[in-house]
């Protein structure tokens, strides 16, 4: 892992999977990602997200089998939440870096009110904006348990004030208020279990079409990483909808191991 490796990845217009080892380096090369490409106003470059947490946390009831309807409110409930993450990371970016929000703090406030939020009261701050997102999040959080204990929805979850309907449409928005046309690149560090459907819901993402605009970057071990399915039940395919890059030696030791149980076979 170096610089050239690290230039590689947050310049491609691309999904990726970045296979490794799940270590303390890996963390350390993903997290200088981060730091070598920060936001940026007025210039046209890549810029990266160290995505955490990246899924809602793994538990013992997701275990149990789950009817179809349940199945689709937990994907739902999956998807509203990662989308919301992705926001919440990128908007908390956003306003940290004082620099970037002296060019365009009136601008983002003026996006955040405007008529495809549908707001009843008017956003002042972009920390009130941030605010609300972390309330979001939670209850998106409490919607996933609801459904998995009850089979119901969150009394409060389509109910957002500051609910949006694409997080593609949002990133681009936020583009052209950084006056910058390079991508977003989501860091994903796979370093713990997430539920079935995050897994799924960051797929969805992988399976679209929005390359240059949001990338996803999954740094995963390649025995790891729990689905290839996004939430259509679609499997995403290595190539078409998204490249690989090996970190280290670990991919190649994978295939090669699974190669000589076929050929034992």
């Amino acid at each position: 892992m170096n610089k050239i490796m690290e230039e590689q990845i947050m310049s491609h217009k691309f999904h990726e999977f970045l296979y490794g080892y799940n270590t303390e380096k890996r963390t350390n090369f993903l997290k200088e990602m981060e730091k070598h490409y920060p936001i940026i106003y007025g210039e046209d470059v890549p810029m990266g997200i160290y995505l955490e947490p990246y899924g809602i946390s793994n538990c013992e009831r997701v275990k149990e089998i789950v009817d179809k309807d349940k199945s689709l409110m937990l994907g739902i409930a999956a998807r509203e939440y990662l989308k919301n993450l992705i926001a919440y990371n990128l908007i908390a970016h956003i306003e940290n870096n004082s620099i970037v929000m002296g060019h365009i703090e009136k601008e983002m406030i003026d996006f955040l009110n405007g008529y495809q939020f549908d707001r009843e009261e008017k956003v002042v701050s972009v920390q009130d904006y941030l605010k609300e997102l972390r309330e979001t999040l939670n209850i998106c959080q409490e919607n996933y348990n609801c459904v998995l204990l009850n089979g119901t929805a969150h009394p409060k979850m389509y109910d957002f004030p500051s609910d949006f309907y694409d997080i593609e449409w949002l990133v681009k928005n936020l583009k052209n208020i950084l006056n910058n046309s390079e991508q977003f690149n989501i860091i994903v560090d796979y370093r713990n279990p997430i539920v079935l459907e995050s897994a799924k819901a960051i797929m969805s993402i992988v399976s679209s079409r929005c390359a240059g605009t949001i990338c996803m970057k999954i740094a995963t071990e390649s025995e790891d990483w729990a689905t290839y399915s996004d939430l259509n039940g679609t499997f995403v395919e290595h190539i078409h909808d998204y490249s690989i890059t090996e970190l280290d030696d670990s991919y190649r030791k994978t295939l090669d191991k699974k190669l000589k149980r076929f050929r034992n076979n």
